[in-house]
């Protein structure tokens, strides 16, 4: 019988079958969806696969094939396209290639999109439907074929195969399965998948900050410290979970989506809290820097200076959230100060974890080491956490050039040598600048005192130990001040007497013995030497000291040369690695205590250290010390990366940060979303507008000399130029002036000789209202006392409140010498500006020797940004007389 099908309207095709072979096909046809309207069959195909089948079906013929393709091809009803460049498609399954006709290949585009579907992960993380899925595959697949050659209604294939694909289930099963299978969920802390492609589980492995760890040595070195650890990726059942820091989320979530993974966030909603009362009122700059930490999704860091009342933004903050919150401080103080705040301020009653307290509450302050030792308990209680940030300081250290800030050494980087607890000067090999997080304590000895980090390692009798451990009665060791003005011989030029405030100690670490000693007091002085100072550890016997210059013959060391060396023998047993023949005085502890907050400047936001070869120490501050401890700690690690808190506060008194370097608190708590002008302390009436004052004075005959002698040598060149003879009488002259119209002054100089030069001098003129400051000054507090009650109009200085003694009240700061480094000239600046009843401004005289490196230095300290100068003016010496009247004249006005 005539069996006929007519296909897309326009392709008969007639058969003469036997009925059983009509009745099996058109039973077929009705399943691919052909009607019989009573004369043959007709239907239309939508895809080459069915051409396939219907080829099979009803065994056509290449001419009825290709007859039939050409109509696809035409009309696009089967979303089939034909292209003339196959290679410019590039890789293509070749399933999806049907053929070639006629010069052109027939892609099937219906058979793209199952493939889109069946590998491609780019989409499958960000669609939320299968159609919109289907719909980004149809134009991935539009952008494939843009510009090229097509023969077809490329839109109408493309809509053809976008409806075949949408009515097909096999595919929309693939989809769901291919969705579940890359579906991540992600809480706060962790996420869960089915699977761990090696893409995303090398880029979270490569996460890492820069960390300092200390080798058991004492040596501080830079590693990379990943933040997801092998053991936090791990296999639960048939999921992996990777667990990682709470403030790493958002960088967890970005990582998972660029991998293909489909995010769900898990729900989460803070939890509340009662707050009692709200008493806090902000001004407004910081109710500025509070809606900016809001704005940025609670997350963040609040830059305000000293005084600026950056914990009264955190209590407000508490007070707008409502949520249990973690306050970590660094020392007791803090925790007792912020525990006051708290319950005056909101009327809760925190609880305290650390310094003998072990209760925590829904609000609780804890000590950073106390909060470690309970993380395990504690880091799913709260919902938010507020870092206090602690503040770092300088220390002078012992060169082969003279006494220096060891910040002045790092930021400039100074090829140096340093006193090491052997007694050479050996070379500085690394520098390191670092934010500070441990706490800061004050070792008071019987020569003095030293502030370090608590984990900074002394020399004691019993060996190194932390700052932190030091009791009582224990033994350090101590570098003494004989001889001020002791010249040190060294591979570079001598300087002149000035260069060095402190005499320099030499120890022989190999001498035998001592036979002969021409000083009434163990003091030996050498005036030839066969090498360096760092060499003579080599030397194993010293005799024959004879003559008053103490020439000696033997044990290695001629005669000849011009470099004069003072040593020090003090001989003891039980020093930890000093030898019998120790050149460091042995001294007791006094006490040791953390720094008071108001006590620790705003500038301490850094700490330094020094890597040195060999000896691994130097002298700070008169005291052996090892390589320092100063790194953010294990301790601080532990607490910020375990805490689940995702509401992160940190609170910072850097108005600027040099290094650009990220740290852990900025990592943690989140980066800089307020940042405090200077202008807005001055306009809430916390600080006072400074004017500057520029006075210019002359090196005498033999000091231009000196200073010409010196070459090219920028410490000694400075160490000339500040001991300038002629800043007395103007230091003098001003001090005078100041006194008179009723200010308070601060003499800041950079040397104990030139600081106790100017105090004798003032004392002559103006009697007992002078009192001077300097390392070896034990009764700091009273004078301070003094000088706040004004029983003191004067107090004259050395580096030593550079670091950190606070004096609201103080009027005028005179600078008479210092280094080039900003910070200490805005530490210097800060003891001014403070604002008090009745004070509208601060004034800062800075004398400078014209014609020297001190020109350079004054440009590059000067603090144009950090304080609002209002004024800025230059004298030279013989001027002091018309700016001493300008002075008298403005203050004069200003007061009316």
């Amino acid at each position: 019988m005539l069996f006929r099908v007519v296909i897309n309207g326009d392709v008969e095709i007639r058969r003469e079958w036997p009925w059983d072979r009509v009745s099996r096909v058109k039973d077929r046809l009705k399943e691919l969806g052909f009607r019989w309207n009573s004369e043959y069959w007709s239907g239309k195909v939508y895809s080459v696969s069915l051409i396939r089948e219907l080829k099979d079906l009803l065994e056509l013929t290449s001419e009825e094939t290709e007859r039939l393709m050409r109509t696809i091809l035409v009309n696009s009803s089967g979303g089939v396209i034909g292209v003339e460049d196959l290679s410019s498609l590039g890789s293509i399954p070749s399933d999806c290639v049907l053929g070639e006709e006629g010069g052109l290949f027939i892609i099937s585009l219906s058979c793209l999109i199952r493939d889109f579907i069946k590998n491609d992960r780019n989409y499958i993380g960000s669609a939320s439907s299968f159609e919109e899925y289907v719909d980004r595959a149809v134009d991935g697949i539009r952008q494939l074929l843009a510009g090229k050659a097509v023969v077809g209604d490329l839109e109408l294939a493309l809509k053809r195969a976008r409806e075949f694909a949408l009515a097909n289930s096999k595919l929309r099963d693939l989809y769901s399965r291919r969705v579940e299978w890359w579906t991540a969920r992600l809480g706060l802390d962790s996420a869960e998948l089915h699977f761990l492609s090696k893409e995303l589980y090398e880029k979270l492995r490569g996460l890492t900050v820069p960390y300092y760890i200390t080798d058991k040595e004492g040596n501080l070195n830079k590693r990379d410290l990943r933040l997801i650890r092998k053991d936090d990726i791990v296999r639960s059942g048939d999921k992996v979970m990777v667990r990682f820091p709470v403030f790493l989320r958002d960088t967890v979530r970005e990582l998972l989506v660029k991998s293909g993974y489909r995010v769900v966030d898990l729900p989460w909603s803070p939890r509340q809290i009662q707050v009692p009362k709200d008493d806090v009122k902000l001004l407004p700059f910081q109710e500025r820097a509070l809606e900016a930490w809001l704005r940025a999704g609670k997350r963040g860091t609040i830059v305000v200076p000293t005084g600026g009342g950056k914990t009264f933004i955190a209590l407000k903050a508490l007070a707008s959230v409502r949520v249990p919150t973690i306050i970590l401080v660094i020392t007791e103080e803090l925790m007792n100060q912020w525990y006051e705040r708290i319950m005056k301020n909101l009327g809760v009653r925190a609880g305290r974890l650390g310094g003998g307290y072990d209760d925590v509450r829904e609000v609780t302050v804890a000590i950073y080491n106390s909060a470690v030792n309970r993380i395990a308990e504690i880091s799913d209680k709260f919902d938010m956490a507020v870092f206090d940030e602690c503040l770092p300081y300088d220390a002078l250290v012992v060169t082969d050039m003279g006494l220096m800030p060891i910040g002045e050494i790092v930021e400039r980087r100074l090829p140096v040598r340093v006193l090491t607890h052997k007694g050479r000067f050996m070379r500085v090999t690394n520098y390191f600048k670092i934010p500070l997080i441990k706490r800061i304590v004050r070792i008071i000895h019987e020569k003095g005192e030293l502030v370090v980090t608590e984990d900074h390692l002394i020399l004691t009798q019993g060996g190194w130990k932390p700052a932190i451990a030091l009791r009582s009665g224990d033994t350090v060791y101590f570098y003494g001040k004989q001889v001020p003005s002791l010249r040190v011989g060294s591979s570079s030029t001598p300087g002149p007497k000035e260069s060095l405030s402190y005499n320099t100690q030499l120890r022989f670490s190999n001498v035998k013995s001592i036979e002969e000693v021409g000083a009434a007091q163990g003091w030996v002085s050498i005036t030839g030497m066969s090498r360096n100072v760092n060499e003579v550890g080599g030397i194993d016997r010293l005799s024959n000291m004879t003559g008053a210059n103490g020439e000696v013959e033997e044990g290695g060391i001629r005669r000849g040369s011009p470099r004069p060396v003072l040593f020090n023998l003090v001989t003891r047993e039980g020093a930890g690695e000093l030898s019998d023949d120790t050149l460091f005085r042995p001294v007791r502890v006094l006490n040791v205590e953390a720094v008071r907050n108001e006590e620790v400047p705003r500038e301490w936001n850094f700490v330094y250290d020094l890597e040195v070869e060999e000896d691994h120490s130097f002298v700070a501050d008169g005291i052996v010390v090892h390589n320092c401890h100063h790194v953010p700690a294990d301790t601080f690690k532990e607490v910020a990366f375990k805490l689940r808190a995702p509401f992160r506060l940190a609170l910072s008194a850097t108005p600027k940060r040099s290094d650009n370097n990220e740290h852990l608190i900025f990592l943690s708590a989140g980066d800089v979303v307020y940042q405090a002008d200077y202008r807005d302390m001055v306009e809430a009436r916390l600080v006072v507008p400074v004017r500057h004052f520029r006075i210019y004075v002359d090196l005498t005959p033999e000091e231009r000399r000196s200073y010409e002698r010196a070459g090219d040598n920028a410490i000694i060149l400075r160490n000339i130029a500040s001991m300038a003879s002629a800043k007395v009488d103007v230091a003098r002259e001003v001090v005078k002036a100041e006194v008179n119209i009723g200010s308070k002054i601060i003499v800041f100089t950079q040397f104990i000789k030139q600081a106790e030069e100017l105090y004798k001098v003032l004392r002559d003129e103006l009697g007992p209202i002078v009192a001077l400051i300097t390392s070896k000054t034990s009764d700091r507090d009273s004078i301070f006392k003094a000088f706040a009650r004004g029983v003191y109009k004067v107090i004259v200085a050395t580096t030593v409140l550079d670091e950190g003694i606070d004096v609201p009240d103080a009027d005028v700061a005179v600078i008479l010498s210092g280094t080039g480094s900003q910070r200490q000239m805005i530490q210097r600046v800060g003891r001014v500006v403070r604002a008090s009843d009745g004070k509208v401004e601060a004034r800062v005289y800075e004398v400078v020797a014209r014609n020297t490196i001190e020109e350079a230095l004054s440009e590059e300290r000067h603090v144009k940004g950090e304080v609002l100068e209002v004024e800025c003016r230059r004298y030279l010496a013989d001027e002091l007389r018309r700016l001493i009247s300008h002075v008298i004249s403005s203050t004069r006005l200003f007061s009316q």
